[in-house]
């Protein structure tokens, strides 16, 4: 990388001498939001199918050679560091720009947490590639609730990884191998995918 001064006093001193800059290439990932229908009950059946090229470990850490009681928990807790997760929010808007109304929905099938956030279950490989997967349901009555509009969804892909420090210091095990003291990092990617437009005519037709 270097800088160009146009208007510089000689031609001598227009281009800097070249610096190296390091970046960060992200894996490409790919994400389908895959419609099934409408169910005997008027639900809209949807998938969720997010893929790519990902790590699958991290620098390991035994905690089961650590003196204590609780190990074999330790070991489980430190498992959830292991490998990328993607979090999927649902939401239903109205209207745009200053005038959008954004309403956070709570759809069948995914385990919301208070942001509204659902965390897929651990990706699996195929064909070197991580896939995350999730099926869940926009019920007949969520639909008629909300009315007209469009759904979106968000999707983010994080890591969770143990904090350098901690507030207070020395720190036991147990608080060490917690995931509530496990921080977010990222996003590493985030996409907000449109997926369905409910018109009138669409809603006469829910049962």
């Amino acid at each position: 990388m270097v800088r160009f001064q146009k208007l510089s006093i000689t031609q001598d001193i227009m281009v800097s001498e070249p610096v190296t800059v390091i970046m960060q290439l992200l894996p490409q990932r790919n994400v389908d939001l895959i419609d099934h229908g409408v169910s005997e009950n008027g639900a809209r059946m949807l998938e969720l199918v997010v893929r790519g090229m990902g790590s699958l470990d991290i620098k390991d850490l035994d905690p089961g050679t650590l003196p204590g009681n609780e190990t074999s928990q330790w070991v489980k807790d430190f498992d959830l560091l292991r490998m990328p997760k993607i979090r999927l929010a649902v939401f239903h808007e109205v209207g745009i720009g200053p005038s959008l109304v954004r309403t956070p929905c709570d759809p069948e099938g995914l385990q919301v947490d208070e942001l509204g956030q659902t965390v897929l279950a651990e990706a699996e490989v195929e064909n070197d590639e991580l896939v995350w997967k999730i099926d869940f349901t926009l019920p007949s009555g969520l639909l008629r609730d909300l009315g007209p509009g469009r759904f979106v969804s968000y999707v983010e892909e994080v890591d969770r990884r143990m904090p350098a420090t901690y507030r207070p210091e020395p720190i036991s095990l147990n608080t060490m191998f917690s995931p509530d003291k496990f921080e977010t990092s990222g996003p590493r990617f985030s996409a907000r995918i449109a997926f369905l437009e409910t018109t009138k005519e669409l809603l006469e037709t829910v049962p």
